[in-house]
């Protein structure tokens, strides 16, 4: 469970961490061209590829789903003090199909990244040293700092937690209590095993961003 620990932790730290450099490099950029459209449209050259990742896997888990989706946009646009990089319509439906939906991107930016790390960095990939670490950097921060959720993907969210705790509270006043075999498979050695190798995978993207962060601060002070 302690690996399951730090693996919650790395995932909530690489989420603060993605909101440090996106504001960080907001700040650079507009220190040195004193223009929110050339910003925009800076912003809108770096992110584009993980930004189309985000919005596909958003798309794409509805119409699987079967809930209706449309107004697929890539074009920026500023949002009060943050820039609107891409937005998919998507019809109302149920919290359940909703949340899972939101979280779309998070799990298909994870995928991604572990599969970037354990395939460029193995034999048999078919880029050769450095340009596979190039590559993987590039990966690890495209999608690192696209893939989590605005507030606008959560909707219906909410509710679903709601629901989910008062079932939880509801089961545990009735005496319910959780089945041994979900604590079995969580004290197994093949899902501690996946766990573990999750935590490498976080550290990858969490070093990316924080050599990031130390980079443009140099630059903000120089």
């Amino acid at each position: 469970m302690s690996f399951l620990l730090i693996f919650l932790i790395e995932f909530i730290f690489l989420f603060i961490l993605s909101r440090i450099v996106v504001k960080n490099l907001l700040e650079l950029l507009l220190r040195i061209t004193q223009n929110k459209n050339i910003i925009i449209r800076l912003f809108h050259f770096l992110f584009l590829p993980g930004v189309v990742i985000h919005e596909l896997a958003h798309l794409i888990t509805a119409e699987t789903m079967f809930v209706k989706t449309g107004g697929l946009s890539f074009t920026p646009s500023p949002d009060e003090d943050k820039i609107m990089m891409g937005s998919v319509g998507i019809e109302k439906t149920d919290p359940i199909r909703r949340a899972v939906i939101g979280f779309a991107p998070i799990f298909v930016g994870f995928s991604l990244i572990a599969f970037s790390i354990f395939y460029f960095f193995s034999e048999k990939s078919p880029i050769l040293p450095p340009w596979n670490y190039i590559l993987v950097f590039f990966i690890v921060f495209e999608i690192g700092n696209t893939m989590f959720s605005s507030k606008k993907d959560l909707e219906g969210t909410v509710q679903l937690m709601i629901i989910l705790c008062a079932i939880f509270i509801a089961g545990f006043i009735l005496g319910l209590r959780v089945p041994d075999w979900i604590i079995s498979f969580l004290d197994s050695e093949a899902f501690v095993e996946i766990i573990k190798k999750g935590n490498w995978i976080l550290l990858f993207p969490i070093t990316v961003d924080l050599g990031l962060i130390a980079f443009v601060k140099f630059l903000k002070k120089n």
